[in-house]
């Protein structure tokens, strides 16, 4: 197979699908209840009035124009942030979303690793005098991911170091650790830690989770990948605090939840926050981050969720994986990222000790539900969908209402315009198909299902060449013990924010053996992909199953009138014309429509994609609403009036809601070995 050569700015397993699909004939329209194209768009009401303003976070007596907000101090900031009506905020990122840094001892590497030291074009760990000068001796620190262009480890130094970023990266594993976090280690003499750890500013991690591509930032680069870098500078022009009201949680992504430090740092963020501020947290995750979350919410008490979590927004979730993380351990050329010439082998060791991949592998959770109440109700309205599409708005607007999740808009209704062409239609639906039924994966005349019996025999066949011949039982049961496959009510108030207007793989086909392909060196390819809408990486059926799962177990609880531990679930359509109130109401299921930069003009949606999705300012202005706009008064001011300014000052440069020591782990972020 040849090896595609066309840029891959990819992140959060994104790729996004350009193959064109017919779009359907007008439907009929539903009236909007917002205006969101008036969003930020001076040109249709001549003014920016739907945008959160500057300092809106910071309680003010009179008009704005009468305080000096910088002349303010940090407590005085820190105060008025606790009494007024915006909500601390998590942002969360997704897999290969956190920078990280290795600090290297180097004595002790050259020693335990002696050719992976000269791999990396090193000879001497003393500083070479004046006329040395073929001594090469390393830095203290070193960014691992991103690397940068010019370090030994980048990704574009093949020529010259082709096996160093490999021997920095690959994670070494011990499978008799008991704790799952213990058994991933890096190699003797590094100690890994998220980017500007160990800064005078570490900024709550901010910095680690934005602005994500290579640096020195070259010429050719666009601001794309800025990632939750957007969102910050909403927020921090809102009054929020990096490090104070405002974090990041960062983390290792090449672990899954249940062995990486999102497990320990997320709730003591979260505990933080409650104690500063004496508010609950609004958690924002992305794609993966929400794996993160999801299993953190899930090793929580209701008690602690409802004393620590005011609202949980789940930007592009693959919730029930995703067919990229298929195509990452089938050995595909497009798993490059940036497409800079990573060598096979070097993504193929990384790969199979990656546990996250794993996890993300499309899961049974179709599977394992339809047993459950809701997945029958679920069926019922899908098949609707199939029967009667956008053509008969007669039988909907007769049924609807008697259909289940009748507060899902219809095929009938309108959620899209001309301009997305890859979209299959500009009616509304729900969409999602019963993966348990369909081939995820087929391979020669061997077919896998998004059951749980066939992703075990795909795992035991190690039918993937990127598959751990020696360790992937043991990854699996890693995977499993997460008990994310189940898709457990996460018993917080939930907005999940989902993108149905690009085609976006669900499953994969090969007519020959892709481990004879890998096996020369050679990347395999899928013949075929099969698609379904979704964000260009997360297909709605994976991206929908859980919170349409939850929000049904919400609606039920509802109708008993009893207490319950399920909260209100709302689903936000981006890139959708239907409109919204914007009142944020969860006392019952709803939708939303959220519109975006790319229906504006003809396109193929790629600006608006799984990542880039982060970059409109739409959804960022959204964000920013839900930050602001939930009812959460301080219920204590006491934590704010102890601290003085130095003491602020502190807490931003020692960060010990994510540095602090972990009880019987390594000291520090990220797990090192001893």
């Amino acid at each position: 197979m040849q090896r595609s050569n066309h840029l891959l700015l990819f992140l959060g397993l994104v790729l996004l699908s350009t193959l064109s699909h017919s779009v359907a004939t007008e439907t009929q329209k539903a009236t909007p209840l917002f205006d969101y194209t008036s969003l930020l768009s001076q040109d249709a009401q001549g003014s920016e009035s739907s945008s959160v303003p500057d300092n809106y976070c910071l309680k003010q007596e009179n008009d704005p124009s009468d305080y000096d907000f910088f002349a303010l101090s940090d407590k005085e900031k820190l105060l008025r942030f606790v009494d007024g009506p915006c909500s601390p905020v998590i942002l969360v990122p997704g897999v290969l979303a956190t920078k990280m840094q290795v600090e290297l001892d180097c004595d002790t590497f050259k020693k335990a690793h002696p050719s992976a030291f000269e791999a990396c074009g090193w000879n001497t760990c003393k500083e070479p005098s004046w006329y040395e000068l073929w001594k090469r001796k390393p830095k203290k620190t070193y960014n691992l991911w991103i690397p940068d262009i010019f370090s030994p480890m980048s990704v574009i130094a093949n020529e010259l170091h082709p096996k160093c970023f490999r021997e920095f990266f690959t994670l070494n594993y011990d499978p008799e650790q008991v704790d799952y976090s213990d058994r991933y280690a890096m190699r003797d003499g590094l100690l890994l830690r998220y980017y500007n750890q160990n800064s005078e500013h570490p900024n709550g991690g901010l910095d680690a989770i934005g602005d994500l591509d290579p640096k020195p930032k070259q010429p050719y680069m666009s601001d794309d990948l800025l990632y939750w870098e957007h969102t910050r500078r909403k927020l921090n022009k809102m009054g929020y605090q990096d490090g104070l009201t405002l974090f990041g949680s960062p983390y290792d992504w090449r672990r899954s939840p249940i062995a990486n430090e999102s497990r320990f740092t997320l709730k003591r963020t979260l505990e933080f926050l409650k104690k500063t501020t004496g508010k609950s947290t609004v958690v924002f995750a992305h794609s993966m981050g929400n794996m993160q979350m999801l299993y953190n919410a899930n090793q929580m008490s209701q008690e602690d969720k409802d004393r620590l979590i005011r609202h949980y927004a789940a930007v592009m979730p693959p919730f029930a994986g995703s067919t990229k993380a298929a195509l990452f351990l089938m050995g595909g050329s497009n798993v490059d990222p940036y497409g800079l010439g990573i060598p096979l082998e070097t993504i193929r060791s990384v790969d199979s000790m990656s546990s996250s991949l794993y996890d993300l592998y499309p899961k049974p959770s179709y599977d394992l539900l339809q047993n459950e109440p809701f997945f029958d109700h679920l069926m019922q309205r899908v098949q609707a969908e199939k029967e009667h599409g956008d053509d008969d708005p007669e039988f909907w607007a007769e049924n609807k209402a008697k259909l289940p999740y009748s507060w899902m808009p219809s095929p009938a209704e309108t959620c899209s315009n001309d301009n997305l062409v890859n979209r299959q239609s500009n009616g509304c639906s729900i969409g999602v198909k019963n993966m348990a039924e369909e081939t995820v994966l087929r391979v020669q005349d061997r077919e896998y299902k998004g059951t749980e019996e066939a992703r075990d025999e795909f795992m035991s066949r190690q039918e993937g060449p990127f598959v751990s011949k020696k360790y992937w039982k043991e990854i699996m049961d890693e995977v499993k013990a997460d008990g994310l496959d189940s898709l457990t009510n996460p018993g917080v108030e939930t907005t999940l924010i989902y993108n149905a207007s690009l085609q976006t793989m669900y499953g994969l086909e090969y007519d020959y053996n892709p481990a004879e392909m890998v096996h020369k060196g050679e990347w395999a390819d899928p013949d075929k992909q099969l698609y379904e809408m979704g964000d260009g990486t997360v297909n709605i059926s994976t991206a929908l199953l859980g919170p349409l799962k939850w929000a049904w177990e919400f609606d039920q609880q509802v109708k008993s009138g009893k207490s319950g531990p399920a909260k209100g679930v709302k689903l936000v359509e981006y890139c959708s014309t239907y409109g919204s109130n914007m009142e944020f109401d969860y006392s019952k299921p709803g939708y939303e429509g959220l519109y975006c930069k790319c229906l504006d003009f003809e396109q193929d949606g790629h600006d608006c994609n799984h990542v880039f999705s982060l970059n409109d300012d739409y959804l960022v202005e959204y964000l920013a609403h839900l930050a602001s706009s939930l009812k959460n008064p301080s219920e204590d001011r006491s934590g704010a009036e102890a601290l003085t300014n130095g003491d602020i000052l502190d807490i931003q440069k020692q960060c010990p809601p994510l540095n602090a020591p972990f009880e019987g782990k390594d000291n520090g972020f990220l797990q090192t070995k001893k």
